[in-house]
């Protein structure tokens, strides 16, 4: 399977057609009230969206409905977190990571996508208005050889910048990657000083609750 180098092909035909496959029978049973989860009822998945930007290619939203992946042009302005990049980084940042996945597609990459899948499902409504009334953003600055890539977490529909943020957390390509494919977990990247947190840490513990 190809995946399209191209930002708007990718996400736009290639996400939502590939996860459609990888995740069918993932995702969590919503009913009106929740989902039942080992016996016991959980908020409903919230209807909120994701804003993906790519500087220099386009503005997307990604929503969850059932087992679909739904994509939308622009920044909706109900988006519950912007994910910001350039298009220069978006083929060593997203692009080769899912190549990779991919490429072990019976193991890695199926459990990977499960595994997004069941973190974004606990995007409640109470979890997305939380994250909404976080006042600071995140910077991801990714070290690849000589070239310094970011990736901007900003909550609701904020500003974004790649240039500063409240808090800074750096780390090399090859760390990300590992997490990427959980080949590390990244308390032991950060206690090993691959992982380094300025500013306001507070705001990066607060989000890594949603993903981890």
């Amino acid at each position: 399977m190809i995946v399209p180098e191209s930002p708007a092909r990718l996400i736009e035909e290639f996400l939502p057609q590939v996860l459609g496959q990888l995740l069918a029978g993932a995702a969590p049973a919503a009913t009106a009230g929740g989902t039942i989860t080992a016996g016991r009822r959980t908020a409903a998945p919230a209807t909120a969206g994701v804003g993906l930007r790519v500087v220099g290619a386009g503005e997307w939203t990604l929503r969850i409905s059932g087992e679909q992946l739904l994509v939308a042009p622009g920044i909706a302005g109900d988006v519950a977190l912007q994910l910001s990049m350039t298009a220069r980084d978006f083929e060593p940042l997203v692009v080769a990571p899912l190549r990779s996945a991919l490429a072990q597609r019976e193991a890695g990459a199926e459990l990977s996508a499960r595994s997004v899948w069941q973190r974004l499902g606990r995007w409640d409504a109470e979890t997305v208005e939380l994250l909404r009334r976080q006042t600071g953003s995140i910077l991801l600055r990714i070290q690849d050889g000589e070239l310094t890539r970011a990736v901007a977490l900003t909550p609701s529909t904020q500003p974004f910048s790649l240039e500063a943020a409240s808090c800074t957390i750096e780390c090399a390509l090859a760390d990300l990657q590992k997490l990427q494919e959980q080949r590390g977990n990244p308390l032991d990247l950060f206690y090993q000083g691959q992982i380094r947190i300025s500013g306001d840490a507070q705001i990066a513990l607060a989000m890594a609750g949603l993903f981890i």
